[in-house]
């Protein structure tokens, strides 16, 4: 069996995740979903969010951290720690996988709308193919995390081997 890879989106009202497996060289998408706690108390939404992403087998857990941009307009720095608490708990709550993080201003480059858009139009195809047809927004910016943090991490492990061919 390959390696599992659990991608999270985090969110308060929606957090979305895509689990990928590798098999073969392949990265391939196992489960993906969005989760939605009803819960009215910030502890109470936290407490189910951290228990379903448990149950969600993987080796390594790739997070994306979110831009002080974003939260309308640099204006709401509540909601931003309230985010910031809540991947905290996660990883602690996900401490016995490899974990890393992924900077939400990488993903989306340039920070257009009309770009996210159009990357996130091409999630929703590539998962129409594969038997996904009814997909969060939130569950796709998992995907695309996945898609970037996979990228890197073939884009680091390529310049690795060519400096140790130039001995460098």
């Amino acid at each position: 069996m390959g390696i599992r890879i659990l991608t999270i989106d985090p969110g308060l009202t929606a957090t979305g995740f895509c689990v990928f497996s590798v098999k073969r060289g392949k990265l391939v998408v196992s489960e993906l979903g969005t989760i939605r706690p009803k819960a009215r108390t910030f502890e109470h939404k936290v407490r189910i969010i951290c228990s379903e992403l448990k149950g969600k087998s993987s080796d390594v857990v790739v997070i994306e951290e979110p831009s002080p941009n974003w939260t309308r307009f640099g204006k709401n720095h509540r909601s931003l720690m309230l985010l910031q608490q809540l991947i905290t708990r996660i990883v602690l709550n996900l401490n016995d996988r490899e974990i890393h993080f992924v900077n939400a201003d990488e993903i989306s480059k340039p920070r257009k709308r009309d770009y996210d858009d159009l990357q996130d139009f091409g999630v929703k195809k590539y998962l129409e193919g594969l038997g996904f047809k009814k997909t969060s927004r939130h569950a796709r910016d998992a995907v695309r995390i996945g898609f970037h943090w996979t990228g890197l991490e073939i884009l680091s492990q390529k310049i690795e081997v060519l400096n140790a061919k130039k001995g460098v």
